[in-house]
């Protein structure tokens, strides 16, 4: 059985827009490297041609199947993604693919505008690097029904569960700290993040995989196996983890409420009882 061909490449739309521009420039990313750059024109040609055609006269196509391959696309500003296999693949697979490859992207660089901008001349070298990372993903986490990983507790160990979660809220009661994600052997223990983010930190298991994610700086040395990075996250997000941070702290700061004044109920029928 022949292997599955994997085909991905980033086209920049403002590169190649009249009729003296060479389009070997808009070509900014292909994978794999070894196929001719003849036969990379003449497929990203192809390609981006029936995609201006539909998109000016219908809308832009999400999936273009042709005679020897499929292709999904995305357009993400002045780019294009594309990711290609063979004709025999589902479509299904097919975006779930793409899709995972645009949320880490998403995820980890915010989209590739923001990549060209940070990197200027070296924007292609910057996208082999991130590419080289993230490509391998895809072939166990493009799976349409692939779940998250999570660490199954025996009954014995249940407090393992509660201890995770009791140093999350304890991370979270911080000032600054949104939400967190504890995992053993890159499964999930305990998580107060959504599933889809989750699931991106569990697939790119940034402990052991370098990530080309953008590093913070500090002017103080980290522990060791400590990396801070940049990620992007979506503004329901980022106010649903305040919202919970908000529940938790209230529902916290109402029980100690509750066990002072039964504390002082108990303390009060004592004092009552020796005096009666």
């Amino acid at each position: 059985m022949a292997k599955e061909l994997l085909i991905v490449f980033v086209y920049d739309c403002e590169r190649c827009q009249k009729e003296e521009d060479d389009p070997h420039d808009a070509v900014v990313f292909f994978y794999p490297s070894w196929v001719s750059e003849q036969q990379r024109l003449a497929l990203v040609g192809q390609l981006m041609g029936v995609n201006q055609f539909l998109s000016t006269v219908f809308s832009s196509p999400s999936i273009l199947a042709l005679q020897t391959g499929k292709f999904a696309m995305k357009p993400l500003g002045r780019f294009i993604l594309c990711v290609g296999t063979d004709r025999n693949i589902p479509d299904v697979v097919l975006e779930t693919r793409i899709n995972t490859l645009y949320r880490l992207v998403r995820f980890y660089h915010l989209d590739f505008e923001t990549v060209s901008n940070k990197s200027g001349q070296q924007f292609s070298e910057r996208l082999n690097v991130i590419f080289e990372t993230y490509l391998p993903i895809l072939q166990y986490a493009g799976n349409i029904f692939g779940s998250i990983p999570t660490f199954n507790l025996p009954k014995s160990a249940s407090s393992v569960f509660l201890e995770a979660i009791q140093i999350l809220q304890c991370f979270q009661d911080k000032t600054g700290v949104m939400g967190g994600v504890v995992l053993y052997q890159n499964k999930v223990v305990a998580t107060q993040l959504s599933a889809n983010l989750t699931k991106l930190l569990v697939i790119t298991d940034p402990y052991r995989i370098k990530l080309p994610a953008e590093v913070v700086s500090t002017q103080f040395h980290l522990p060791v196996g400590v990396q801070l990075i940049t990620v992007f996250v979506e503004k329901s997000e980022m106010e649903r983890l305040a919202r919970d941070g908000l529940d938790m702290r209230t529902a916290l700061q109402s029980t100690k409420l509750k066990q002072q004044e039964n504390h002082n109920k108990e303390k009060t029928s004592v004092v009552d009882g020796f005096t009666t």
